[in-house]
């Protein structure tokens, strides 16, 4: 008996989620942008992965992990990223830009 009291509910704010869901503007030219995978940026580089230190576009930084014995991992910080060479070998020709200012993941690979 509850479901059916709650079935109409979920179904309400599933559609208010999708009225006011984000979409892409009708005058953005996305065409040929490779939005930016920041741990293989850092794989690249030969690093295990990417961290956002404090959740901002120009914060991000490689890592590397280590295992000791006994049983222990370490994480330290491997420097900055190099985002251009990730677009040179992804994406030849394009060049490494900040397309949504509002995200800290907001960099693509944009063609020339």
């Amino acid at each position: 008996m509850k479901f059916r009291k709650i079935a109409p509910m979920c179904g309400a704010v599933v559609l208010a989620v999708g009225l006011i869901a984000p979409s892409a503007s009708a005058d953005s030219d996305t065409d040929g942008w490779l939005p930016v995978n920041f741990d293989e940026v850092c794989r690249l580089q030969g690093h295990s992965g990417a961290y956002n230190i404090a959740d901002e576009l120009f914060t991000w930084a490689c890592y590397d992990t280590s295992v000791s014995i006994p049983l222990g991992v370490t994480f330290s910080d491997a420097g900055a990223l190099d985002i251009q060479n990730y677009c040179n070998v992804k994406a030849p020709g394009s060049v490494a830009m900040v397309t949504d200012e509002r995200w800290s993941d907001g960099w693509s690979c944009v063609p020339v």
